[in-house]
């Protein structure tokens, strides 16, 4: 059978209409926002590294772009190509079914093609049946566009043109005979990495579907390749996922059309295709290290440094870098000009872990006062996130995570746990602890009375206050004393709001005037047990306390911080002199 290498019976410009190429583009650009959307977006699927609940919703990806280099080349070659080929397909199936039927010559045919051994179809046989396509060589004058040794795609045909008849190239010669079939622009696609993207192939005017795919170019065996005719500038776009890659080639070229293929027109080129998702890894170790990390391939995840959660934080509760700004960044597949990514997985570097962690508590304790059970569950729950696990962070209470915090740099989040482990009797032990209320959170006065005498019945207190002369101030000691009803009290205060005091109290309160001394300007509150004196310091005098709808509120943040007798003004260790009991502290 005669091959399709005889091209001086063809007329026209070679190119199977430059018209009809023009209409097939323009029909592919009005699709395109379709498909745009499709590409440039993340894409919904699974995650490959298990990620937990709260990044199920998000989906990592890059998408680079640069500028990619393309030129021209007049190219004597033989390129072996799939055509359909429906008369071999019908030779098959009746040598499958019944060989003897067929003629000797036709037999012979299919043995010469290697389609047919020993009257058995061969694997290549097997494959014309189920593609319909034969693998046909043609021998030509070719004008083919290639890839300018990119970093990337190296150099690869993207677009390949039929001259009109078969002719030596006026153009210098580059490569010839073994140099050109040994050259960068040889073709072959049995390699693992394919190195053609045609996707238009011309072929004659009549042929107006000779649109051939990558998979339809077998390979390119060049003999003579000339000097380049033309060149130009594609937009080249990098899209990449945990789990697929597409690459994107836009732009105009020049086509060459006349009798004499010597007219260029320009037709906007366009190619996509899933492909080198092998080369990602390395693209997102490249993204690590410009964020001054590192890639960790097996679990899919980039550790960063601890920085970063400031100016992103949303890294700390999604563990997810996202909306970070358009950047440049040179990888081992060429420098891109823009760099976009979204929702990158990342983890702590191993070193920076705790900060992590203590950041997080930081922030989460500073935004409101957070009751004992959900705090913990909160915080089991954010060290279960697979971006922790391998580091077996412990969780913090108590004193443990007071200890961690810092009153100056994040006082809300300081004395919110505070509040946490002071009202929380199992977060406490005999000793007592630093206890502060929180700015408008509720009071509850019996509890905290229960709080400040440990939990044990209260035989004696003892309050001191230089100012307690207001009327307001003398309400809520009488409301603060009522759990203590039971018990001696005793008030310590200035002569004068002695004496004021002395008419509004209750006739067993035992109330102690002093003159205004160094020793005396802080607020005491000491509760005497059986077996236990404890005393605190207080920050602020009653005050503290506002009432509203008949409840209680803090106002600002006491503090009560407890000391030992030894700490205690001398007029207040006189006073309990007489007992032998030891202060808690």
């Amino acid at each position: 059978m005669n091959q399709p290498n005889n091209r001086s019976n063809k007329k026209g410009s070679g190119f199977g209409g430059l018209e009809e190429l023009k209409v097939s583009t323009a029909n592919k650009k009005m699709a395109a926002p379709k498909n745009k959307k499709t590409r440039h977006s993340a894409k919904e699927q699974p995650s490959n590294n298990g990620v937990a609940s709260n990044e199920s919703n998000r989906f990592f990806s890059v998408r680079l772009s640069r500028q990619l280099n393309v030129k021209r080349y007049p190219v004597i070659a033989t390129i072996c190509l799939l055509q359909k080929r429906d008369d071999i397909v019908s030779l098959l199936k009746q040598a499958q079914q019944n060989p003897s039927s067929l003629p000797i010559r036709l037999t012979s045919y299919l043995k010469m093609e290697g389609l047919l051994s020993n009257d058995t179809l061969t694997d290549k046989a097997k494959q014309v049946l189920t593609t319909g396509k034969m693998p046909i060589s043609e021998r030509g004058l070719y004008h083919i566009w290639y890839s300018d040794n990119d970093p990337l795609l190296g150099t690869r045909a993207l677009l390949i043109q039929r001259d009109n008849a078969f002719k030596e190239p006026k153009h210098k010669i580059l490569y010839k005979g073994r140099d050109a079939a040994q050259s960068a622009f040889a073709i072959s696609l049995q390699d693992n990495n394919p190195k053609t993207l045609a996707v238009k192939f011309s072929g004659s005017e009549k042929n107006t579907s000779n649109r051939l795919t990558s998979e339809d170019i077998i390979s390119i065996s060049p003999e003579v390749i000339c000097g380049a005719t033309d060149n130009k500038t594609l937009n080249l776009t990098w899209e990449l996922t945990l789990d697929s890659s597409s690459i994107t080639l836009e732009g105009p070229l020049n086509i060459l059309s006349g009798h004499d293929l010597k007219q260029a027109s320009r037709v906007d080129f366009e190619y996509q295709q899933n492909e080198y998702l092998s080369k990602a890894p390395a693209i997102f170790s490249s993204l690590a290290i410009h964020l001054g990390g590192h890639w960790q391939q097996q679990i899919k995840r980039a550790s960063v440094p601890f920085p970063l959660t400031k100016q992103h934080q949303g890294m700390l509760s999604q563990f997810s870098l996202n909306n970070y700004p358009e950047f440049k960044m040179e990888t081992q597949y060429g420098h891109f000009d823009h760099v976009n990514i979204q929702h990158l997985p990342v983890e702590p570097i191993q070193e920076e872990a705790s900060q992590w962690h203590l950041a997080w508590l930081e922030r989460y304790h500073a935004s409101s006062f957070k009751e004992t059970v959900s705090a913990e569950a909160d915080q089991r729950s954010w060290l279960a996130q697979p971006a922790l696990k391998q580091y077996k962070l412990v969780p913090l209470s108590g004193n443990d995570l007071i200890g961690t915090l810092s009153k100056e740099k994040n006082p809300h989040a300081y004395w919110h746990c505070a509040a946490i482990n002071d009202l929380t009797p199992s977060l406490s032990s005999i000793a007592a602890l630093p206890l502060t209320l929180i700015d408008k959170e509720p009071v509850d006065i019996k509890q905290l009375i229960k709080k400040l005498s440990l939990d044990k019945p209260c035989t004696q207190f003892i309050y001191s206050d230089r100012y307690i002369r207001t009327n307001r101030q003398q309400s809520l000691l009488k409301v603060i004393a009522q759990p203590l009803s039971s018990s001696d009290i005793t008030i310590f205060t200035e002569l004068g709001d002695a004496e004021a005091l002395t008419g509004k109290c209750p006739e067993q309160w035992n109330i102690e005037s002093f003159s205004k001394r160094a020793d005396n300007h802080d607020r005491y509150w000491i509760f005497k047990s059986n077996d236990h004196i404890t005393a605190w310091k207080c920050t602020v005098s009653l005050d503290f306390l506002i009432s509203k709808d008949s409840a209680y509120y803090a106002h600002g943040y006491p503090t009560f911080t407890p000391i030992v007798i030894e700490q205690l003004p001398e007029y207040l260790q006189r006073a309990l002199a007489h007992n032998t009991l030891e202060v808690t502290a």
